[in-house]
């Protein structure tokens, strides 16, 4: 990892989540390597909303919200470097961002829909205008990113979420994660019962689809007490309007905020339910079974 930040040559960097009102994803583990291993940066995150920066700042994290500008422009003109998960909210043409080096972290695109995307007009300010793109391994680079990203540099880094499969939790791997979510899966571990997560794509969240596979879990209920099997939602059921859902009748159903990070979560787990969220391509590396 050393020897692959030379291509920032800074001390300053800008982690920028701004389509995000809530903290995960790579964004969110690629922050944490830097800021806890890589002492010699002064990282910094600029988030959506000021509730989020807040959460940060009260967890020890130097943060600023989009919306707080005058917090963190000062800093902002001191900083050479920009890495961030989108590129809407950058206007390139505005001064302050003309000396940066922008860096595109990868994440949350699927890759059958990446080159379909870059086809459409109104999607392209998401792949050009980059110095760097942080790509997720060499097949990517050279099949997808290369092809359809605009930058001078792709390095290789993998996915920073991935890690967190495979090492013991830290203290900022739990940030943004329901800490109750995590005591639940604990608990449920060390009981000898089975967990599987459900995890549907938000940015294309449907009421109407989750709740259908909520009623087929609920229907599944004493199968799932058979086999000392739970299922873990990231939707709370005020989510649903009018669906009720008996939570203390369903007790290996259990529903979390959808707010929350999952990735901690899935160390626990013994398989994936998904409608191809692009959750699936990570948990691949787990060698557990996924349900689609």
């Amino acid at each position: 990892m050393r020897g692959r930040t030379q291509i920032m040559g800074s001390q300053k960097i800008c982690f920028t989540s701004f389509f995000q009102s809530y903290l995960r994803g790579n964004i969110k583990y690629l922050y944490g390597h830097f800021s806890q291993s890589e002492p010699d940066y002064h990282c910094y995150f600029v988030t959506k909303t000021k509730l989020v920066a807040q959460y940060l700042r009260e967890n020890g994290i130097e943060a600023y919200s989009y919306d707080d500008k005058d917090g963190y422009l000062h800093l902002l003109k001191e900083t050479p470097v920009i890495i961030t998960s989108e590129l809407t909210n950058i206007d390139k043409n505005n001064e302050l961002f003309k000396d940066k080096k922008l860096i595109q972290l990868w994440d949350e695109i699927p890759l059958q829909k990446i080159g379909h995307a870059y086809e459409k007009e109104t999607v392209k300010g998401h792949f050009s205008g980059y110095h760097s793109v942080i790509c997720t391994s060499k097949w990517a680079k050279e099949t997808i990113m290369s092809h359809c990203f605009e930058g001078q540099h792709y390095p290789v880094m993998g996915c920073p979420k991935i890690d967190v499969l495979y090492r013991e939790l830290s203290d900022f791997d739990a940030l943004g994660v329901s800490q109750s979510a995590v005591q639940n899966c604990q608990n449920l571990v060390a009981a000898n019962q089975k967990i599987y997560i459900y995890a549907t794509s938000p940015q294309q969240f449907n009421q109407e689809r989750v709740r259908s596979a909520i009623s087929y879990f609920k229907a599944s209920h004493a199968i799932l007490k058979s086999y000392n099997a739970h299922i873990v939602i990231p939707f709370l059921p005020s989510l649903f309007g009018e669906t009720v859902v008996d939570q203390q009748s369903f007790t290996n159903i259990h529903f979390e905020s959808n707010e929350t990070d999952l990735y901690p979560l899935l160390r626990y787990s013994s398989g994936l339910i998904t409608d191809y969220n692009a959750i699936y391509l990570d948990y691949l590396h787990t060698n557990k079974p996924i349900l689609f």
